[in-house]
């Protein structure tokens, strides 16, 4: 691996460790974020407003070029502000994805993300959940509350 890319997966862990489970201002933001990628801004915003401090744990990162990918855990609990709409207070939810930054200059520039949208939308009560998707979702959730108490 190459000085670029570790520099940009250093920069990237700093970014993580800087809003995960933390609270995300729109003053702390432009530290990591690009004015190109007003995108990821606003989503971050939206998204701290119905889950505030929620995190993103990563499980993973690569990097190749100025890409970094981050295969990461989306943890959050909802407040009384719906999100997109849904209702979410008083609701965890707890799902995978993966974003891929590119980064230039000590900033993201632009960003691709993939979330388990139909988990969320299970675990928020929008859409119904059989039973072994239940049993699958209280798994992961004990899984990863038990890696915060080690």
């Amino acid at each position: 691996m190459g000085i670029l890319e570790e520099n940009n997966k250093q920069f990237i862990r700093k970014y993580l460790e800087s809003i995960s489970g933390k609270p995300k201002t729109p003053d702390m933001l432009p530290v990591f974020i690009s004015e190109a990628d007003m995108e990821l801004f606003n989503h971050i915003v939206a998204t701290e407003r119905s889950f505030p401090a929620y995190e993103m744990i990563p499980q993973d990162i690569i990097a190749e070029n100025d890409k970094v990918t981050v295969r990461f855990l989306f943890r959050g609990k909802g407040n009384h502000n719906p999100y997109f709409n849904m209702d979410v207070k008083d609701k965890v939810v707890t799902l995978q994805g993966i974003i891929i930054y590119q980064v230039r200059n000590s900033k993201i520039l632009n960003h691709w993300v993939v979330t388990d949208s139909l988990g969320m939308m299970q675990q928020l009560g929008v859409l119904p959940v059989d039973e072994e998707q239940e049993i699958e979702m209280a798994h992961m959730n004990v899984i990863y509350s038990n890696k915060d108490k080690n």
